[in-house]
């Protein structure tokens, strides 16, 4: 009877349990779909708030200039101190043009100059130049104050500053841009950029929460192996190994790490007129290792291609190897202790597999671009005059950061539950040897 109980429990935990590792691969093949669609959706962001097509496009400058121009245009009038300093321009000016007056007087013969000399004093007598200036100071001032005077004013300055604007060239690039907006049906940038940063929010939302699940189910499994039943055995090395198959092809595959330095708003005053740029990226960029690896390899530089090639070694190729033959242990135990290969990867290779390395190298590369970011961005951030800026780090760890360290976790269970059943088959053998003799 007790024989049959002991076969019960393993029974009714792998019809239990697979299905779950089934679900489990099921999510985690969905989670690296919607984590590939937020990572596009991020980079379209990115692309729209890239700081080429704000602070450092000249175009936009040339129409800020403009838009200053215009302004000061509506809001010009003559003040006191304004009259005061305008009043000895007008002199000055009219002094020149009686001196230029009379040199062209000069110029003529004695006749014309008699009459040209007395007609310019019946008209125009220096004594009176004062009184002329105030009188088209206050003309200038009456006209200025006539809607159809500074509508005129204005028209000239656009035509003239439209034309500014035409002769300015920019190179920034934007088919790009454009090609972003359409993808998302969007004809203009900010009403798109709040379209896709509301796409993006979803996407991360539901992201989260699938991964959460993926983990709590891991989790679960994990617990139930040693909870059910006798722990420890070769159906809890198998099951675990194929619950770290699943979850090391999503760490794998997914980003681990997004690096983004962001001003999330550059406030400028010019001629007394608040700017504002707002959400200007400055750098953005989201791998997983094997984008990081092929990315290395690609690269065309032998040193950067050997590191590469070593990343995906001991990082990529390694632990998979150790996953496949852990569970060929699981399964065929006596022909695994044959083949040296097998005993290597599944018992020896956590010594050269740097899976547990890249973990913490990841976390630490998360600590340290927080870290530079946020030194840096504090910099250009520290106010400077009519400059004020206010930075963003939006560095996060990203899905396939959490299911990389839950698959590191996972190797530890599997390397100790493997030691333990290899001890216990050596020790069975010497048992039946010892017997035989």
């Amino acid at each position: 009877m007790s024989g049959k109980q002991s076969m019960v429990w393993p029974v009714i935990k792998a019809s239990v349990l697979l299905p779950l590792i089934g679900y489990v691969a099921f999510l985690t093949i969905d989670i690296q779909k919607q984590s590939e669609l937020r990572s596009e959706i991020a980079l379209d962001l990115a692309e729209l708030d890239h700081i080429k097509y704000g602070v450092f496009d000249v175009s936009t400058w040339a129409e800020i200039g403009a838009q200053v121009a215009l302004t000061k245009v509506d809001q010009f009038e003559l003040t006191p101190r304004r009259r005061d300093d305008l009043l000895p321009l007008i002199e000055s000016a009219l002094y020149n043009l009686m001196n230029s007056i009379d040199e062209a007087i000069g110029r003529l013969s004695t006749m014309k100059q008699q009459v040209a000399s007395i007609a310019l004093k019946e008209h125009i007598d220096p004594v009176k130049i004062p009184t002329l200036a105030r009188t088209i100071l206050s003309r200038l001032e009456t006209k200025l104050s006539e809607p159809e005077t500074r509508q005129q004013l204005r028209r000239l300055l656009e035509t003239e500053l439209n034309l500014l604007r035409a002769e300015t060239h920019t190179k920034v690039d934007r088919s790009v841009l454009i090609a972003t907006m359409a993808k998302h049906g969007c004809t203009h940038r900010y009403p798109c950029r709040a379209q896709i940063a509301h796409d993006l929010d979803l996407a991360s939302m539901a992201l989260t929460h699938r991964s959460n699940a993926v983990l709590a189910l891991s989790l679960f499994i994990l617990l139930c192996c040693f909870i059910v039943g006798s722990p420890y055995t070769r159906l809890d090395l198998t099951l675990l190994a194929l619950l770290s198959g699943v979850l090391w092809y999503g760490g794998i595959s997914m980003p681990m790490l997004d690096v983004e330095a962001k001003l999330g708003a550059l406030s400028i005053v010019i001629a007394g007129e608040a700017f504002t740029f707002a959400n200007q990226l400055v750098f953005y960029q989201s791998k997983s290792i094997i984008d990081f690896v092929l990315l290395m390899v690609r690269s065309g530089q032998l040193d950067v291609m050997i590191v590469g090639l070593l990343i995906g070694l001991f990082s990529v190729i390694f632990p998979f190897f150790k996953l496949l033959c852990t569970g060929v242990c699981a399964l065929f135990s006596r022909a695994s202790k044959r083949s040296k290969v097998i005993q290597f990867f599944a018992l020896k290779s956590g010594k050269w597999s740097m899976a547990d390395v890249m973990v913490v190298s990841i976390f630490m590369a998360y600590i340290g671009f927080s870290r530079l970011i946020h030194t840096q961005l504090s910099q250009i951030g520290a106010q400077h005059g009519d400059i004020d800026v206010l930075t963003t780090n939006g560095t996060g760890l990203q899905v396939g950061f959490y299911f990389f360290l839950a698959f590191c976790l996972l190797g530890l269970v599997l390397s100790s539950i493997l030691g333990r059943l290899d001890a216990q088959t050596d020790q069975g053998q010497q048992t039946q040897g010892n017997r035989a003799e």
